[in-house]
């Protein structure tokens, strides 16, 4: 496959050349052993599979793997899918959230509202209340959503898993700061828990969600965060404080006269959490082209932001509902780097932090319309144990951790 880098500015301006590849055909459901493969998640890799839902009501799902020799691809037809929204962060251990988000969608045989998590090395889902009440609220939208950690499995005493293993969801209204509403479970619940933060002085603009250390934390606007210590029961108690953390980063503004927005990501590793501001034009010609990225890591000895210019052996992953960091090593990928998507795009973006350059690709060209923006989703080989973290053992494939 081969790149084009662009610096300051990715544009395909010259187009991009792509790699040949003989046309795919279409998932044909012809035998009851195609059907079973073509309804089932590819084999596990160290590095996540690039996901691009395409076809008719995104009936069908491309998975692409960087690490493949070949840049090969292949296509699936999973039903869990199927015009869902998945969410996926290193604390999840390679288990999905699913969403039934579209009011318009025929989600049969679920509903819209509906929600589970999905192992997709086992394909075992677990169920989880419906969210539409909160979903459908007047003026409220899904900020984000977490699993603090892989949940015992049901099916299999070979998957380890936590018994504390909880489900966030984060409620919030632009129009109102301050009246956010986090909603929680264990899974297997058939309720909901909610709390509001009106017994917190100076919050609002509660945007995203990391679990780190066994502590949930909420990001507020300026720089502040929630830290929040659950104390498990049958009725889980949360204790929750307000902390600030300084932001004192410079950095050059690239773009000239067009004006640039910037959009921010946190993701965990097992040692640190990752802030990574992503700088982009907002109009003209290069509306939307990511000129700059800043990454720091929160430092909760100084309580401060510090820039890395170094991201060691870490390799990141970023998309609309994805958050991962990887080992480059075990993948066999340049260290330090920074793989992203866009969104309505199916350019694969790959932001190099020490020579500050961006490199763009396009894993699946022949891809048929309608398609729809591409996530990133981890099938590891192994899944979380509470036991093995304690003592030591690494957890995941590609998680680079210390445990």
């Amino acid at each position: 496959m081969e790149r084009v880098t662009a610096h300051p500015c990715c544009t395909l301006d010259p187009p991009l050349t792509l790699c040949n590849r003989p046309p795919m055909e279409e998932p044909e459901l012809a035998s009851t052993d195609q059907r079973s493969k073509r309804r089932s998640f590819p084999l596990p890799k160290a590095a996540p599979w690039l996901v691009t839902p395409y076809g008719k009501g995104e009936k069908f799902q491309s998975f692409y793997n960087i690490c493949e020799p070949n840049n090969t691809s292949c296509r699936k037809f999973i039903p869990e899918l199927k015009g869902k929204s998945a969410y996926q962060k290193n604390s999840h251990q390679g288990w999905l959230i699913i969403l039934c988000d579209d009011d318009e969608f025929d989600y049969t045989p679920w509903n819209y509202g509906d929600c589970f998590l999905l192992n997709p090395l086992t394909m075992e889902s677990i169920e989880l209340p419906s969210f539409v009440y909160w979903y459908t609220l007047d003026g409220y939208c899904l900020s984000d959503c977490l699993l603090s950690s892989p949940p015992k499995s049901r099916t299999s005493t070979n998957v380890g898993g936590n018994g504390n293993s909880m489900v966030f969801m984060l409620f919030s209204r632009k129009d109102k700061p301050g009246e956010e509403i986090l909603v929680f479970c264990y899974p297997g619940d058939k309720e909901w828990r909610t709390h509001k933060f009106s017994d917190i002085s100076g919050v609002g603009n509660l945007r995203w969600m990391s679990y780190f250390k066994d502590k949930l934390y909420i990001t507020l606007y300026g720089e502040k965060y929630l830290e929040i210590d659950i104390q498990h029961a049958s009725e889980p108690v949360l204790s929750i404080s307000k902390i600030d953390v300084s932001y004192n980063i410079k950095y050059d503004s690239i773009g000239g006269i067009f004006d640039s927005r910037v959009l921010t990501y946190y993701v965990e590793s097992a040692d640190e959490i990752f802030m990574i501001r992503k700088f982009f034009i907002i109009r003209g010609v290069y509306q939307d082209c990511v000129t700059n990225m800043v990454i720091s890591k929160l430092d909760f000895l100084t309580m401060s932001c510090v820039e890395v210019t170094s991201l060691d052996d870490h390799v990141l992953f970023i998309s609309s509902n994805t958050r991962l960091c990887c080992s480059a090593k075990e993948l066999g990928l340049t260290r330090g780097c920074v793989y992203f998507t866009q969104p309505g795009e199916m350019i694969l973006y790959k932001y190099d932090l020490e020579d500050k350059t961006i490199m763009l690709s396009q894993p699946c060209p022949d891809l048929p319309k309608p398609w729809f923006s591409p996530n990133w989703l981890m099938i590891p080989t192994t899944f979380w144990n509470a036991d093995a973290r304690r003592g030591g053992t690494e957890s995941m494939p590609g998680s680079n951790s210390n445990r």
